[in-house]
Order: structure tokens, then sequence, then C-alpha cells
């Protein structure tokens, strides 16, 4: 996980980057995309392009909870080692008793949710790569190339 130096972010953003997997051994197992409302303790929504789906999630006290995985019809979208323009947008709404989270792929919203359960309100944002549990060896590496980094308030 990496954010900028200068990352205290406004609640509400759009990050957007050009991403893909460039090499390393995991051939399942990998994931790499975006965090939003990092708050330095490991609590955070994470945009995340793993080997065969994609999914939103949400990370609290140490532990990570799916809110949204893609359904086969957008899967050919998310597989692949080309490059991907990803997107990941969070906004608050309902007078900050909810946030709402959409992630896109090359221009296409793949995935949507509302978090009305503690939501996260504010923090910083940035880049990730990482070996999940599907990983098949603990020696497996992940190398991924992220360009073009832009975050705005949304």
């Amino acid at each position: 996980i990496a954010s900028p130096d200068t990352a205290a972010s406004a609640a509400n953003l759009r990050i957007k980057v050009d991403a893909h997997r460039t090499g390393g051994t995991s051939s399942e197992g990998y994931g790499y995309g975006v965090f939003c409302r990092a708050d330095g303790s490991g609590n955070l929504y994470a945009f995340t392009i793993w080997a065969k789906h994609a999914a939103i999630s949400k990370h609290i006290d140490g532990r990570g909870f799916d809110l949204g995985e893609t359904n086969s019809d957008i899967t050919s979208a998310v597989q692949g080692d080309t490059k991907k323009e990803l997107q990941a947008v969070c906004v608050t709404v309902e007078g900050q008793r909810a946030v709402d989270l959409q992630f896109w792929v090359n221009g296409e919203m793949i995935l949507s949710h509302r978090d009305e359960v503690d939501p996260l309100e504010s923090g910083t944002f940035g880049l990730q790569a990482a070996l999940g549990q599907r990983a098949g060896d603990s020696t497996d590496t992940l190398e991924v190339e992220f360009d073009n980094f832009e975050v705005r308030e949304e």
C-alpha cells in the first residue's frame, strides 16, 4: 500500500490510474488497485482487480469484507495483464450516514455499493498491490505498474 505524503484528502473524491500486472510468479491470488479513506490503522475501502474478478472491500480492524464482487458479465473486463484504466469513487451521502462507492474499469462502471453500516468518514488514498489468500506459494511475487495517477474532489 502506498499513499502520497500529502494525501490527507477531501472525503469525496475520484481516483484514476492506469494499472497492469507486469510480472511476478503468482498466477492466482494477486490483486492490485486503489484505496480511499484509509485512517492509518488499516481501516479503508479497497477497489481491487484480482486474477479473475474484481471487488470493492471494506477493511476494519484487520478484517476484510467484500462489499461487491464482479459477476460473469464483466469478468472479461478485468482478466488479463493488459493495462486498465481504474477509477474509484468515494462519496458521502445521506447526511454523512452512508458512502457511495463505485469501481470503474476502462470507462465502464463494474461495481457499486452504498455502505450504510458504520461508513468510513475520511482518510487518505493511494495505490495497492497484494498477494491474497489464493497465492500458491509463500515465495510468490507480484509486479504491478501504475501510471497517470490522478485524484480530484467530487
